[in-house]
């Protein structure tokens, strides 16, 4: 196929089955003997868990970002093999194809499609998910804290395939205008462009403030796995260059509801080093531009179950981003 349009009118089923395939070739070209895989995650990528003949466990990607370019992938596995080395935060160890390649680019012959596939060693642990603990919270503020402190000190230079994320759609086009769903209510329609618009101004702000240096931008409690020890962080897939503000709003925004638990983790942020400068002043609006970016992710998601979703999703933002213009205050309910 041409494009992803074959792959979004399969079934959830369908669609985890054909990647099955895919992760199988995949699995080859990264010199693993399968004894065992099966998918364990389908939604903006599709992860699989291989076992091989020695018992070793891996996790194995395959990205369903298609607009994302191979040199940020490339940029991804340096820099996690940057952070494994420096040994301070638990990453992934990416790992790389029998020819030397960070990526299979494998072809699908059901689909008529090319499909980037990612390894890394898999990290035992649960998904911190929906109910973090004091302490959880607090960890991941801290590691949040450390990244930024250890992304400061690097070259830009080294990691120049990683793009720029440092707006309110980050390397995405804004897709809010194309959509029929929006476009035929004109209430939501002035909502998203008044938000569009105060969520720029908040970039503007911080870019007179704060430095660029490379951010996870993505750090929730789904992409944390609590270890035996310790707190792992996973799916560097939306990393960038982005200011330290904009990542730290992204974590903070899962928790907006809950405000004891937005301060754990800004202790435990400031337990390393002092909030980001421009945080209090921006906070709001970046919240609110989280917001437009999971709307505009999900307007061109490949998956299936998560397209299903798009009208109810709609309608939740349209009611955020009213509360939010009555009450100067972003909140998930």
């Amino acid at each position: 196929m041409n494009d992803i349009e074959s792959f979004t009118k399969l079934s959830q089923t369908e669609q985890i089955h054909e990647l099955t395939e895919v992760a199988y070739i995949a699995a080859i070209e990264f010199g693993i003997k399968v004894i065992e895989l099966k998918n364990v995650s389908h939604s903006f990528n599709s992860t699989f868990c291989i076992t091989d003949e020695r018992n070793n466990k891996y996790s194995l990607r395959v990205n369903l970002n298609f607009s994302r370019d191979k040199s940020a992938i490339t940029a991804e596995h340096n820099w996690l093999a940057e952070i494994n080395k420096w040994g301070k935060v638990k990453v992934p160890k990416s790992i790389k194809t029998v020819t030397g390649k960070p990526f299979a680019h494998v072809y699908s012959k059901n689909l008529d499609f090319f499909f980037d596939c990612t390894l890394a060693d898999w990290i035992e642990g649960e998904e911190i998910a929906d109910e973090p603990t004091d302490s959880q919270l607090f960890e991941l503020g801290r590691i949040l804290a450390l990244m930024h402190d250890h992304s400061a000190s690097l070259s830009r230079s080294d990691y120049s395939g990683f793009p720029d994320v440092d707006s309110v759609f980050m390397d995405m086009q804004n897709y809010l205008e194309k959509s029929k769903l929006i476009t035929n209510d004109l209430h939501l329609s002035d909502l998203l462009l008044k938000a569009q618009k105060d969520s720029a101004t908040a970039f503007a702000q911080l870019s007179k403030v704060e430095s660029q240096l490379l951010i996870h931008a993505d750090l929730h409690m789904g992409n944390a796995i609590q270890g035996e020890n310790q707190i792992a962080i996973i799916d560097f897939d939306d990393a960038g260059f982005g200011y330290p503000s904009q990542d730290l709003s992204i974590s903070i925004f899962y928790l907006r509801d809950q405000p004891e638990k937005e301060q754990r983790l800004l202790e435990g942020y400031k337990s390393v080093k002092e909030l980001p400068v421009g945080l209090e002043s921006t906070l709001e609006r970046l919240l609110v531009a989280r917001q437009l970016l999971l709307l505009n992710t999900l307007l061109v998601t490949a998956v299936a179950d998560e397209i299903a979703f798009i009208p109810d999703y709609i309608q939740k933002v349209k009611y955020r981003l009213q509360n939010f213009y009555t009450t100067g205050v972003f909140t998930l309910n």
